[in-house]
């Protein structure tokens, strides 16, 4: 289920706590991880310096992170640099948002790595 902040989600739907990340490619340095809201955000790309490294040269070094904010999860595509967003090359297959609001069992895909978030 892929749904914007702005959709009616359910209030089960929506985490207060940690997020699960199962991500499925070959080429991941990591795989089933959990991070807590005190750990946001979180870096997703082919840079050393993100917390999520993928060796996918489809991605960029920067490709996407995952924000705690006001008690939600959110996934955006890009980076933050000098306080504003840059896009990653590439995409990050949301919906056309600037910010997802990220729900229960939610999948998203850059490139060939399929990320799906659960809450714990």
């Amino acid at each position: 289920m892929l749904l914007s902040e702005k959709n009616n989600v359910e209030n089960d739907e929506i985490c207060k706590n940690f997020i699960n990340l199962n991500i499925f490619s070959d080429n991941i340095k990591h795989g089933n991880i959990n991070f807590s809201p005190n750990q946001s955000p979180i870096s997703i790309g082919r840079s050393p310096e993100c917390d999520i490294i993928i060796d996918d040269n489809m991605l960029s070094r920067f490709h996407c992170f995952i924000e705690y904010k006001n008690g939600k999860w959110f996934v955006t595509d890009g980076y933050v640099e000098d306080n504003s967003i840059k896009k990653s090359t590439n995409g990050t297959w949301i919906y056309a948002f600037d910010d997802i609001l990220v729900t229960n069992g939610m999948t998203f895909k850059a490139n060939k790595n399929i990320f799906i978030c659960t809450f714990e």
